[in-house]
């Protein structure tokens, strides 16, 4: 054999011995922290209590929890606006690397605000309603992102089970709560995520260590729902929270062990529109006075997350 032969086969294991070290070993994981937040049983009394919050807080936090999340639980007088807030606020001394995640299940709000534009909120246990619904008690879709955005952390995700959740989606973000506000089955599926497909290994390392968009400070969000729509549940779980925690096993696209945010959107979003708008979105329901179908959002960044690892 020549010398430039050898040289060559000698390349060659070499190229396939640091291909095989990359593709046994991804990068580690980043600092992930998760605070978990459900409301199901209202302090006051004129909030109508939902029945499954508290259940989905408990099982993602479990799954964040098993997935190696720092994870912070607020269940019911536990998810005071206060304590939602100082939670956040909590992980400004966090590196800039580290990814955080709130989770919130529960009641939420849309109000015209004074300016005469409307505003979406979620609804903290201490919400008061009665006489009138004192918006000051309400945790607005502002007050929320300004919160996340105002830590350290370059990575951070949003993801609300509730009413009207789509307009937390950030203004200019490039999102997908599309025109109309309601989904309308008739017009066909509306959005598909540009970021769902194959990822290749190099992305997949790049997500892994928290550098893929690093320029981009904004809040990845995943809303139940658009910014005009109601979410609903189940006996079990929130109909979209049913969605992201069956992607956790099933929502995989590529076999690479994770199950990243737009592959588990796009998991959760195609469940909701089988087993649940053709199922029952042609029942008109009064109050509130609209038909139940509903579709989920996403912000439609270039920035994509491990948010799971498969069992």
């Amino acid at each position: 054999m020549s010398r430039t032969r050898r040289a060559k086969l000698g390349a060659v294991v070499i190229l396939l011995a640091w291909m095989g070290v990359f593709a046994c070993a991804p990068p580690p994981l980043p600092e992930r922290h998760a605070l978990v937040v459900g409301v199901a049983n209202y302090e006051d009394p004129d909030i109508n209590d939902l029945m499954v919050p508290d259940d989905d807080a408990n099982s993602m936090a479990a799954c964040f929890t098993e997935d190696g999340y720092t994870v912070v639980t607020q269940i019911d007088a536990a998810a005071t606006k206060d304590g939602i807030l100082a939670a956040i606020a909590a992980w400004d001394s966090l590196p800039e690397e580290a990814m955080v995640l709130v989770y919130f299940s529960g009641h939420g709000f849309r109000a015209e605000t004074a300016s005469g534009d409307d505003m979406e909120y979620i609804a903290p246990w201490d919400t008061v309603v009665s006489p009138s619904v004192d918006i000051a008690t309400l945790i607005s879709s502002e007050e929320l992102l300004d919160a996340l955005e105002s830590i350290q952390s370059r990575h951070r995700i949003l993801i609300l089970d509730s009413c009207f959740s789509g307009g937390f989606i950030p203004d200019g973000s490039g999102g997908v709560d599309f025109a109309p506000e309601r989904f309308d089955p008739a017009s066909g599926p509306p959005y598909d995520y540009p970021g769902y497909g194959i990822l290749s290994f190099e992305t997949m390392a790049r997500i892994a260590i928290g550098s893929f968009g690093s320029g981009d400070r904004s809040v990845i969000v995943l809303s139940a729902a658009g910014s005009g729509e109601s979410s609903w549940e189940d006996g079990t779980h929130g109909i979209f929270t049913a969605g992201l925690l069956a992607s956790r096993t099933r929502g995989d696209k590529d076999g690479d062990g994770f199950v990243t945010t737009s592959e588990a959107f796009n998991y959760a979003r195609e469940r909701v529109k089988r087993e649940w708008n053709e199922l029952y979105g042609d029942i008109y329901d009064d109050p509130p006075g609209e038909y139940r179908d509903f579709l989920p959002r996403m912000d439609g960044g270039s920035r994509d997350y491990i948010l799971f690892e498969t069992p």
